[in-house]
């Protein structure tokens, strides 16, 4: 059996990983979205009652804070998956508007006659 401020300890130092990946997300400019809020709540008030749990020996208390902190970090893996996902789009939209811009001046150069208008021709 795994004393008791041994249990104590892993489920603060889990709880307090996942405090600090809830700030990395709010300063990395992500919005805390209410989700993230409750579960890193949840967790908190989780491994709080084993730590007021008098007890000692109840494995139903330590349960549920193993289960609100997994619950919390699947709720942060999702965001930062969204995160990274709205990342890569905004940076695809980026690109596509400057080739767009590009396209167009090479159009607007080869209609003047500066430059010859090239065709494009899809290998498909």
């Amino acid at each position: 059996m795994t004393p008791r401020w041994l249990t104590i300890d892993k489920l603060v130092v889990e709880l307090g990983g996942v405090c600090t990946s809830e700030y990395e997300l709010r300063a990395g400019g992500a919005l805390a979205v209410q989700d993230v809020r409750d579960a890193v709540g949840r967790a908190t008030r989780a491994v709080g009652a084993v730590l007021s749990d008098r007890a000692q020996d109840d494995d139903e208390v330590v349960r549920t804070a193993w289960q609100a902190i997994a619950q919390a970090q699947d709720v942060i893996a999702r965001l930062r998956e969204a995160v990274q996902r709205s990342r890569s789009l905004r940076e695809r939209a980026q690109w596509l508007q400057t080739e767009s811009v590009r396209l167009r001046h090479a159009r607007s150069r080869g209609r003047s006659g500066s430059v010859p208008a090239q065709h494009r021709t899809d290998p498909d």
